[in-house]
């Protein structure tokens, strides 16, 4: 009731002393036989026009709590945001959550009165222009309280009542946007803090939209991940103003667990595949941008597999994560992959938003294995890590046209990494280098049907080693010996690289060489 277009409390309060007063008044005039005119002589009249007002009264509560509860409007714009801001300051867990469940009726009507006011519209404005020397005070109006009532969703308390309580209401404000193509709105920070608390609660609506065989109708529509990530217009402008659903709390990046990281990612999937179907290719995207950074940036603590068992460690399985993301993301442009605008061989890279969309999903995979290179014993451990999570299922994924192009890029970044050690020996190099000799192997072998997916970056890869190696040794040994990784040795009496496989049931352990050819005299 405090919100009502019109003053209900202080109308209640006048009209009930004017019943109570008047009743009293007029049965002590009537029976004290006072003049009256004879218009107004009729006691049941008077009786009648006080039980009016109170029948009014009684229907006025009904009305507004009942049939038609008050919604945001021009009339009632300062009282409903002072009262969403008292509530919310005041932050009790039993009032916030029926609050948030009431802004759902106020989400039309807000959306459509906000402002839009982009980061540029802001630099724009902090301009002093001459206007600003004659001190004209505006008063605020409709507009400016609805754009601060939705920068006021964003506090952090509400967003966590919101996605525990009321998912409804973040879906209900961004459909509205995407309605009204109002894209600008105040909305960035609601949605980030909103799909942060969701991922902190284990219980919140979007880990009940995974799959539908396990959630049922809820798994197959995804009300809430269509609604706040399914609209990559919408999700962009929030990002290019500031944040957006897809920009995450960074204490969340930090600590979060392989179940989270996959909710994540299907979240970001969904703008994914609302970019490709907008087809705004030319535009690029920094929103996409820093989600591949936060995805690929998740698996950051591989190096800690050292000296461990890769199976059931939270780390291995946010890794695994990380590589079905790629994988999917790849599916996904598939579907595009004719209108998709591609560049098969880049001579030189521009970085986002130039490069073309599967130039960044390669990027995304060398990072990936770079990441996994950092993983360097025990053997076992090694293997799992860098050839059966990373390398086969980047390698042994379906042959589609978009996988066997991503696969082509993926391959001369590897390459292109490897021969900055001519110029410039470096450690980040020399892991790739050691990476691609683990899960390639020493032989060349046969191009073949098994295999031959790699076959160019085998043969590429093992002679610049055989020619280049040696010649690493004498210039920067120590980079040299990063090399190395898993089962393979350097024999430096011999000048070969030796890779060693696992024994088994055979009497001698099988072992692959690669020779090395001396460097040339200078």
């Amino acid at each position: 009731m405090l919100i009502a277009p019109i003053p209900l409390y202080r109308l209640t309060y006048v009209l009930l002393a004017i019943i109570g007063f008047g009743t009293l008044l007029v049965d002590v005039w009537f029976n004290e036989r006072w003049f009256l005119p004879l218009v107004l002589s009729d006691q049941s009249l008077w009786q009648a026009a006080f039980g009016f007002l109170f029948f009014f009264v009684a229907m006025a509560w009904l009305w507004f709590a009942f049939i038609r509860p008050p919604i945001f409007g021009k009339r009632n714009a300062l009282r409903f945001t002072q009262t969403l801001y008292q509530y919310i300051l005041r932050g009790w867990d039993s009032e916030l959550p029926t609050i948030a469940n009431e802004l759902v009726r106020s989400a039309r009507p807000i959306i459509d009165l906000s402002k839009q006011r982009d980061r540029w519209e802001i630099q724009e404005e902090d301009q002093p222009t001459d206007a600003d020397t004659e001190h004209v005070v505006e008063l605020p109006d409709a507009s400016d309280y609805a754009h601060d009532l939705l920068l006021l969703l964003g506090n952090r308390k509400f967003c966590r009542l919101v996605a525990s309580s009321s998912p409804v209401t973040a879906i209900a404000f961004f459909e509205e946007a995407v309605a009204a193509d109002k894209l600008h709105v105040p909305l960035g920070t609601f949605g980030s803090n909103v799909v942060t608390e969701a991922l902190l609660n284990r219980d919140s609506i979007l880990y009940h939209e995974d799959e539908g065989y396990h959630s049922g109708l809820i798994g197959y529509i995804r009300p809430f991940g269509k609604a706040v990530f399914g609209n990559f217009r919408l999700v962009e402008a929030l990002g290019s103003d500031g944040q957006s659903p897809l920009d995450i709390s960074l204490d969340l990046q930090f600590s979060w667990e392989a179940s989270q990281l996959e909710t994540y990612c299907r979240c970001a999937l969904i703008t994914i595949e609302s970019y490709l179907e907008t087809r705004h290719w030319h535009e690029g995207s920094f929103i996409l941008y820093r989600a591949f950074n936060i995805v690929e940036g998740s698996c950051r603590d591989v190096f800690k597999l050292n000296n461990e068992t890769a199976y059931y460690n939270d780390t291995f399985r946010r890794l695994g994560v990380v590589v079905d993301f790629a994988k999917d993301v790849v599916k996904q442009a598939q579907e595009h992959i004719d209108a998709l605008p591609i560049v098969l061989r880049r001579r030189k890279r521009d970085g986002w938003p130039r490069d073309d969309f599967l130039d960044h999903v390669a990027e995304l995979m060398f990072d990936v294995i770079f990441r996994a290179s950092a993983v360097r014993e025990p053997a076992e451990t090694n293997w799992e890590v860098q050839h059966n999570a990373v390398w086969a299922d980047f390698e042994l994924a379906e042959n589609t046209r978009a996988q066997k192009i991503v696969r082509f890029k993926l391959h001369r970044l590897l390459f292109d990494e490897i021969r900055r050690l001519e110029t410039m020996p470096n450690y980040k190099s020399a892991r790739i280098l050691g990476f691609c000799l683990n899960v390639l192997g020493l032989k060349v072998g046969k191009k073949a049907r098994y295999g031959s997916e790699e076959y160019p970056l085998r043969k590429a890869v093992l002679d610049w080693t055989r020619k280049n190696y040696l010649k690493l040794v004498d210039v920067q040994s120590d980079v040299a010996a990063a090399v190395p990784t898993g089962r393979i040795t350097f024999d430096a009496e011999h000048n070969r690289l030796v890779k060693t496989y696992i024994k088994g049931l055979r009497l001698v352990a099988p072992k692959e060489y690669l020779d090395l050819e001396q460097p040339p005299c200078v």
